[in-house]
């Protein structure tokens, strides 16, 4: 603990160790002014909470999770707003890890212990929907609090109700067109963009114990695209296949649990936990012989990565507007180099138009939208997916030409930006170096490279997003990213902070 948490006092709470943070602020454990307790307490940062959308979402959190009393569902205590503007609240603390965590430390799990944390999730989810007509929209293995004792689950707790929706809302929180969850775990209606109710909740809680007990996900891939199109298209996968040593009786179960129409899944989460819990009980201490991922694949769900440098925004060095051409097509782009930005003219709102060379060897060109909130919002992908639910939004295939993508940032929402990279799936050795992109508007072009080292699966190239200006102005900023890793696209999404498969 750094010695000014020791300090720190927020909201009348003395701070006892930060636990955790992220896009949107900072975990503590923090001592009850007034009663013998310890809670946990949720502080996002000034920017964020200075978005009239992030307040929205942060206030429908809370709103959500004030009325829901019940043992497997972290209890909200209160909310309120600091004298600068920062929002917090506080939630029940439980001493304990999470299963993603338990997961990396134990390896894939017993039945047993799969089958009670999975229990202990759809109890609180059931009744969420049922008593409330609330869906989660993001269980996972992170969301899902676990206190063990003598190796069996004496807590679970089912935690981030922060995009969850009751089925009464007359509006979202989000863009329309836009997909919002962790997309390791969607549910193929999620994906589609259809209504969703309890079984969407259901398949992604499906997902999290097939997770659990082989330790890869059912569906998995190397881009965003491919782990979308397995969620819609490829079929589940055998468990004790791909985790030698579990029942082949689970086969059935998880076959019902994550079928593509919601109307072959179990009707609740319940049922899902009482089929695993009758085959646990023939075979508790039944657990997968070892993951069944592949160390030199590092599918999507196992990614080190290597962020790009400079991380500060103000770090780089600012190339001047002025420098970009305003002439005809002819003239020589402005080429950026890693970690320089600079200010787009006012023609960039509206279109940004992105190309590759004509010869793109073997590479993909797409951009995803990223909010403050480390999710993605949507993604645009020259082979796979377009979007066509939000076909007039902030990005989308450059008409009649493969080579590029059209972005209209002015569409962006408040704290969002657009992130473009350049992707190869071809095999080694014969993977090539991806290219660079030219970004150009009616007013300026500019060029991009890629970094200069061969056999990259993925580069970031650049992202755009709005700056706030000392005057007051709001402006759109281009930042030369360049950097590869050579872990795939999850690595990509990652270094900025958002949530794909896991937290």
């Amino acid at each position: 603990m750094a010695g000014s948490d020791q300090d720190l006092e927020i909201a009348g709470y003395r701070v006892i160790e930060r636990l955790g943070a992220g896009g949107m602020g900072e975990v503590y454990l923090v001592a009850h002014p007034r009663l013998p307790r310890s809670d946990a307490l949720k502080l996002l940062d000034g920017a964020v909470s200075a978005s009239p959308e992030f307040q929205a979402r942060f206030i429908h959190e809370a709103d959500l999770l004030a009325p829901l009393s019940h043992p497997n569902i972290v209890h909200l205590y209160d909310r309120g707003q600091l004298d600068d503007g920062r929002l917090w609240l506080t939630m029940e603390y439980l001493q304990g890890t999470d299963a993603k965590q338990l997961l990396r430390e134990q390896g894939p799990l017993a039945l047993g212990l799969v089958s009670e944390i999975v229990s202990g999730v759809a109890g609180a989810l059931d009744y969420a929907y049922q008593d409330f007509a609330i869906t989660h929209r993001d269980v996972k293995p992170a969301n899902v609090l676990v206190r063990l004792r003598a190796g069996r689950a004496a807590a679970v707790k089912l935690v981030d109700f922060g995009i969850a929706k009751a089925s009464t809302e007359a509006t979202s929180l989000t863009v329309t067109g836009t997909t919002v969850g962790t997309l390791g775990y969607l549910s193929p209606e999620a994906i589609g963009g259809l209504d969703l109710d309890n079984r969407t909740d259901l398949y992604s809680l499906a997902t999290a114990a097939f997770e659990l007990l082989t330790g890869a996900a059912p569906f998995t891939g190397t881009t965003i695209a491919a782990v979308m199109g397995a969620h819609l298209y490829q079929p589940v996968p055998a468990v004790h296949e791909r985790g030698p040593g579990l029942p082949p009786e689970l086969d059935a179960v998880f076959q019902r649990a994550l079928a593509k129409d919601p109307g072959d899944r179990f009707a609740t989460s319940g049922e899902f936990a009482e089929a695993l819990a009758a085959i646990a009980a023939a075979s508790p201490a039944a657990r997968a012989a070892a993951p069944t991922v592949a160390d030199d694949d590092p599918g999507y769900a196992a990614t080190m990565l290597r962020p790009a440098e400079p991380a500060a925004d103000d770090a780089p060095t600012t190339v001047a507007p002025s420098a970009a051409p305003t002439a005809p097509s002819g003239r020589a782009p402005v080429e950026l180099r890693r970690g320089e930005t600079v200010d787009l003219p006012h023609a960039a709102e509206l279109l940004l138009r992105v190309e590759t060379p004509r010869v793109r060897a073997g590479s993909d060109l797409f951009a995803l939208i990223v909010d403050g909130d480390e999710r993605v919002l949507s993604e645009q992908h020259m082979v796979f997916y377009n979007n066509p639910r939000d076909p007039d939004g902030i990005a989308a295939l450059a008409p009649g030409d493969e080579a590029g993508l059209a972005l209209a940032p002015h569409a962006l929402p408040p704290g969002a930006r657009i992130v473009v990279a350049v992707a190869t799936d071809a095999p080694e050795p014969t993977r090539p170096t991806v290219p660079a992109v030219t970004v150009g508007c009616a007013d300026g072009t500019w060029t991009v490279p890629a970094a200069g080292e061969p056999g990259l699966r993925a580069s970031v190239l650049f992202e755009v997003y709005h700056r706030d200006t000392p005057s007051g102005d709001r402006v759109l900023r281009l930042r030369a990213v360049a950097q590869g890793w050579t872990d795939g696209v999850a690595a990509l999404v990652r270094s900025y902070g958002v949530e794909v498969d896991e937290g």
